[in-house]
C-alpha cells in the first residue's frame, strides 16, 4: 500500500523521468508528423493535378494554328486560302494578320529593346491566325496545308501550332 501511495505522489516525476515515457511521447509526435506529411503530400499532389487539368483545359480551349504566308502571295491566292479555311467545319475563327500589323505587334512586344534598332524594313510575313473548335483537330487541320509530298501548299511558307 505504501508503494501505491508513493507512486501516486511521484506520478508526475515518474512519467517525466521515465525513458519509456519519453520514447512514447517521441513516438506519438512522429506518428502525427507522418500523418501530417502524408496529408500534405496528398493535398499538394491534388493541387498539382488540378493546376495541370486547368492548364490543359485552357490549352485545349485555345487551340490555335498560325499559318505564315509567302511574301509574294497574290491577293487572289490569299483570299482563296482564307475562303477555304473558313469552309472547314473545325474552324472557330480565322484572322488575317498583314505584314504591317505583324510588325506593329512585334514593335509593341519589344518596346525599348535594342533589336528594333537593328531591323531594317519589315521582315515579318503576313499570316492567318486560326482558332479551332477542338484541340483534337489540330494535326488534322495542319495536314490540310500540305500536299501529298509533305510540302506546304502554294502560298504557305510555314505553320506553327501546339502539339497535344
Amino acid at each position: 500500500m505504501d508503494s501505491l501511495k508513493t507512486l501516486r505522489k511521484n506520478r508526475g516525476f515518474v512519467f517525466l523521468d521515465s525513458k519509456v515515457s519519453r520514447n512514447l511521447l517521441i513516438g506519438i509526435l512522429l506518428f502525427w508528423f507522418f500523418i501530417g506529411f502524408i496529408f500534405m503530400s496528398g493535398c499538394s499532389k491534388q493541387g498539382v493535378e488540378i493546376v495541370k487539368e486547368v492548364g490543359e483545359a485552357r490549352i485545349k480551349k485555345e487551340a490555335t494554328i498560325v499559318v505564315y504566308l509567302e511574301d509574294n502571295i497574290s491577293d487572289e491566292l490569299k483570299e482563296s486560302i482564307e475562303k477555304e479555311i473558313k469552309s472547314w467545319e473545325e474552324i472557330k475563327e480565322v484572322k488575317y494578320i498583314s505584314k504591317e500589323e505583324a510588325f506593329e505587334r512585334f514593335k509593341e512586344q519589344n518596346k525599348g529593346s535594342e533589336i528594333l534598332n537593328e531591323i531594317q524594313g519589315n521582315p515579318l510575313p503576313a499570316s492567318f491566325e486560326i482558332k479551332l473548335r477542338s484541340y483534337e483537330k489540330v494535326e488534322q487541320t495542319v495536314l490540310k496545308f500540305m500536299d501529298e509530298d509533305g510540302n506546304y501548299i502554294e502560298g504557305v511558307n510555314d505553320i506553327i501550332y501546339s502539339e497535344f
